[in-house]
């Protein structure tokens, strides 16, 4: 497995780039290859990408998710992924966006390039700023889904991510590969898609950020 992160700074509020990032039916708008991330419910996703001739379609899980601080996810078939996006706040409403993932570069779209491990590197990388222009374009989220999940174990790699919450709950074991824990010191509780519609379908190929 090789491990890449990857952080931007966003100029919105912590809270923005938050609810933004929990609008994964918008992902194909900042992340190249991909056709379409569709979500199942609260806590699956299936995506779909394709990369000149090469058309990969899997489902993913939603590990772990604290307004505000974090979101991790695991792919549960397809190529071996693993996710996990912090959110840092700094000074003048601004936000550090940070990306962490865990993949078999044999397994990936990117796997047809010489150095894979560096293409998926510029890949995030890239991913990265084009999500800083959409979320500072729009200057607030189109939409919102405020949730909570919790429901994994870190990483091993994760040094220190295995303490326990201060209210002395643990984390039920999803498996070797459960994804990392993000340790949250708040009590926010879950809560539905707003308004408790559909989500909105997901942008074209056209609409993505250059």
């Amino acid at each position: 497995m090789t491990r890449i992160e990857q952080s931007i700074e966003v100029n919105v509020p912590v809270g923005t780039a938050y609810r933004q990032l929990t609008q994964f039916e918008q992902y194909p708008r900042f992340m190249e290859d991909v056709e379409e991330v569709r979500q199942v419910d609260d806590t699956h996703l299936h995506w779909h990408t394709r990369a000149g001739n090469l058309d990969m379609e899997w489902d993913a899980e939603i590990t772990q998710q604290v307004p505000d601080r974090c979101i991790a996810w695991r792919n549960l078939n397809g190529p071996r992924y693993e996710g996990k996006i912090e959110l840092l706040p700094k000074e003048k409403a601004r936000t550090e966006v940070k990306l962490t993932m865990e993949c078999d570069p044999k397994q990936q779209v990117l796997a047809q390039h010489g150095d894979v491990q560096k293409a998926i590197a510029d890949r995030t990388e890239h991913d990265l700023v084009r999500f800083k222009k959409l979320i500072e374009k729009l200057g607030k989220e189109s939409h919102d889904w405020i949730g909570k999940i919790k429901d994994t174990e870190p990483l091993a790699t994760d040094a220190g991510a295995a303490q326990m919450e201060r209210d002395g709950s643990q984390a039920r074991d999803t498996g070797p590969q459960a994804a990392l824990l993000c340790e949250d010191r708040q009590a926010a509780p879950m809560v539905g898609r707003a308004g408790g519609g559909a989500p909105s379908p997901p942008a074209s190929r056209s609409e993505k950020e250059a």
